[in-house]
């Protein structure tokens, strides 16, 4: 046994060395990106080295022999957190060191925000960022993360999905441990990265949630005498989670219920009830007296709900992508159609063959059925925020994942063992199909969500440079206020129109967007001519608004900017980025 043991180690170091050697020449012979991309959501994937490919085998292989192999247990904890590790560096961090810039249009809008409150000593006002000053949890960790580090703004956007990627795979893997076999534990952040098709990793505040939702869930299994200090580490996340993502909280409350299910009917369960009832008033305190912005906003959008269908001001043509698109659509949709129905038949089969371990089938399996339906109704709803709550279901459905493979461990077995085994083969096989094609599901959309070191200092320019009015082509207001942000200097204004100390904002597409008319932008031209003193374009729209499907917006702005060329003088361009002035 000891000599099996022996050999086993001499394979998982090898194998593991080269999963980081395979991993670091993959980042070394993989171009670097730094230029408007093409509308082909098959880019990113095409433009990995061969060695990304070859450093899955090894990963994989280093995987399945540690759920066949059994080890000591401290050999085997080290064993699943170099996995995770490998598995964060070969999905996760690829795209960090591939892209010289961040990925992702809203990781702008967030630093931003953060390093606004760290040059003001305080929050926003609400009608400069809602978010930011009703929410402010996220950007009080990510202001203070880059003050206490001394990371620029630009490096900690690059590497941040490193950081928040590493803390909730870990966190995922500790949670499993509770719920299932240690043996099997490790399954559950490799299912979660395969199934997390979207691109949930950047400096935003609702990944902060997904750690909180999945550590809520572990204190949520502590057993019956620690219950005090489990009630006091999930009041703690429940405010954690109020100040960082206000819809958070109601899903927390209504998880704290699941383990109750079947004592409803006794009057001890009242007693158990007392914590659910504090987080609820949690969430209603602050959103009441503090997020009231937010408050507004969930009421107004309960009332538009009742009051009918819910008609979408977007044009229609932003969700009838361009063909070239298809592909990625569907095989989301495919990932999502898999997890859901795969999920809820793990559900009810632990439901119908566990009898041992209920309290964590009902929490684990019942948390799963309630963010499927949650994702319902916002897809009725609110179609935009259903991917975010997808994300949310992974958290349990990852641990339900790992549950059900070790079911013949830790209960009576789930039967027929045939079917068990089978379906068992079926989640494994298609747990490694989806890691394989993580590169086109999750990096479909780069085209649009990426800018080049040129806008940058296109925007650079226009915050040093320009005075008076100037109109931005698209609402990427937040580019600029991002390097004014980084110079030092504070910039209000997000979308729309904004008055700031010497500069006046408008954003034309913002209109656009509205109106649904491509030709509002040639009609709007003589004001522009007569009112503005600069204009701004982007080149990368319309890489963007091609991938959307918008193509007739490409040839009305192609129009709209010859006519800006004959009535202003160019006075930047990067090559990206074109700034004209009328030079009043």
């Amino acid at each position: 046994m000891n000599l099996q043991r022996m050999v086993s180690a001499k394979i998982f170091v090898l194998l593991g060395f080269l999963t980081i050697i395979f991993w670091l020449l993959s980042i070394n012979y993989t171009p670097s990106i730094d230029k408007i991309l093409p509308p082909d959501p098959f880019f990113f994937a095409k433009n990995l080295s061969v060695f990304y490919w070859l450093s899955l085998a090894p990963l994989f292989t280093l995987l399945f022999l540690r759920l066949i192999t059994s080890t000591y247990e401290k050999v085997r904890r080290l064993l699943d957190v170099f996995l995770i590790g490998c598995l964060v560096l070969v999905i996760y961090a690829t795209p960090c060191f591939t892209y010289s810039l961040p990925v992702y249009v809203d990781t702008y809008i967030h630093t931003s925000a953060s390093l606004k409150i760290l040059l003001r000593g305080h929050t926003p006002p609400s009608e400069s960022m809602m978010a930011a000053s009703n929410e402010p949890g996220s950007y009080f960790f990510f202001s203070v993360f880059m003050l206490l580090t001394g990371l620029d703004s630009l490096v900690f956007m690059r590497y941040y999905p490193i950081l928040i990627s590493s803390i909730l795979l870990l966190v995922l893997y500790i949670t499993s441990l509770k719920f299932a076999s240690p043996d099997f534990a490790i399954i559950s952040p490799f299912v979660y990265t395969a199934s997390a098709y979207g691109r949930i990793f950047h400096v935003y505040p609702a990944n902060l949630t997904y750690v909180f939702y999945a550590l809520f869930l572990y204190f949520l299994a502590f057993p019956t005498g620690r219950k005090r200090e489990s009630k006091s580490l999930m009041l703690l996340l429940t405010f954690s989670a109020t100040i960082v993502y206000i819809l958070v909280p109601p899903l927390l409350f209504l998880s704290s219920l699941m383990p109750f299910i079947p004592l409803l009917w006794k009057t001890e369960t009242k007693r158990n009830l007392i914590a659910p009832t504090v987080i609820l008033v949690i969430w209603a305190s602050w959103l009441m007296y503090v997020a009231q912005g937010s408050f507004a906003y969930i009421v107004s959008w309960l009332k538009e709900a009742l009051s009918g269908p819910i008609t979408s001001k977007l044009s229609a043509s932003l969700f009838s992508p361009a063909s070239v698109r298809i592909i990625p659509l569907l095989l989301k949709q495919a990932i999502t159609v898999f997890v859901i129905s795969t999920g809820v038949i793990i559900a009810i089969f632990c439901f119908m063959n566990n009898k041992k371990p209920l309290k964590k089938i009902l929490i684990i399996g019942g948390n799963f059925i309630l963010c499927c339906l949650v994702i319902f109704a916002f897809f009725v709803f609110a179609p935009e925020a259903s991917t975010r709550f997808y994300s949310f279901s992974l958290v349990p459905y990852s641990v339900l994942v790992s549950l059900y493979i070790s079911a013949g461990q830790i209960t009576d077995g789930i039967k027929p063992e045939k079917l068990r085994q089978v379906f068992t083969y079926v989640l494994l096989v298609s747990m490694i199909l989806f890691l394989l094609i993580v590169p086109i599901v999750r990096n479909d959309n780069d085209a649009g969500f990426y800018y080049p070191s040129s806008s940058l200092k296109g925007a650079d320019f226009t915050v040093e440079n320009l005075k008076g009015n100037v109109v931005w082509v698209r609402q990427h207001l937040h580019l600029i206020e991002y390097m004014a942000s980084r110079r030092g200097v504070l910039l209000e204004g997000y979308m729309g129109s904004q008055q700031n100390e010497n500069v006046s904002f408008i954003s034309l597409s913002r209109y656009l967007w509205l109106h649904n008319e491509s030709a509002f932008l040639l009609y709007f031209s003589e004001k522009v001519i007569k009112d503005y003193d600069s204009i701004i374009f982007n080149d990368y729209e319309d890489a963007y608004m091609v991938m959307s499907g918008e193509e007739k917006y490409v040839e009305a702005r192609a129009l709209y900017e010859q006519y800006i060329s004959e009535k202003l003088n160019r006075i930047y361009s990067s090559g990206t980025l074109r700034v004209y002035s009328s030079n009043r």
